[in-house]
């Protein structure tokens, strides 16, 4: 009888988009609406960091501080998420300005804000020229496939199994697939099934608005 695939328990912050920036910080974006909404209203603290894409369509990104002062490198991660993740993917940019501000900037006042909108107030901090491209990995974690996401230089620092996306009109459906059978092939014959095992929709999640394309 065929056993089923060992499931690992999810954390909390994988209903956002998330990552773990080269310098060890959680940052998180929305995926929609709501999940906008709830990170911004549910998760975001005082020391947190917000980031927004320089476009109307873009999730709201967090990095989770815990106080600490994150180094520029989080910053530029942090920012690259925001851009990569926004309606200019769709839109086939290659770069996107992204600005930062403090969470107390960050409100809905009074005014009757559509869901997972917010107002900004005071100087905003610009990061320009952002590159639109993310990487998509795999982790062993607890002896489990755990698929990552992700900017580039972050998810090469927690694993050598990765390929690089861009912006592209390939679906995400066919790509996720053909992302799995490359990152199956860089693993021994005896986990190369488990990786074959993975739903494609673990993968479906890190691509940026259901299309791209594996930069060459």
């Amino acid at each position: 009888r065929k056993l089923p695939p060992e499931r690992r328990k999810k954390a909390w912050y994988e209903k956002f988009r998330w990552f773990h920036s080269s310098d060890g910080f959680l940052v998180l974006g929305g995926r929609d609406a709501t999940t906008n909404e709830v990170l911004v209203k549910k998760h975001m603290e005082p020391h947190d960091v917000v980031f927004h894409a320089d476009v109307v369509g873009a999730p709201f990104v967090l990095i989770k501080t815990e106080g600490k002062h994150p180094p520029e490198q989080t910053i530029n991660e942090s920012a690259q998420l925001a851009a990569s993740y926004s309606r200019a993917w769709r839109e086939m940019f290659d770069t996107l300005n992204v600005y930062w501000v403090s969470p107390k900037q960050v409100s809905k006042a009074a005014l009757p804000l559509k869901r997972g909108a917010f107002i900004i107030r005071g100087s905003k901090n610009y990061i320009r020229n952002v590159s639109l491209q993310i990487a998509i990995g795999i982790q062993m974690k607890e002896g489990c496939p755990l698929v990552v996401g992700g900017p580039v230089e972050a998810i090469s620092k927690q694993t050598s199994i990765y390929v690089e996306l861009i912006p592209g009109n390939q679906k995400s459906g066919g790509l996720a697939k053909h992302i799995r059978g490359l990152l199956a092939k860089k693993f021994s014959e005896v986990l190369q099934k488990r990786i074959l095992e993975i739903p494609l929709e673990e993968i479906q999640r890190f691509i940026p608005l259901g299309r791209g394309v594996i930069k060459s």
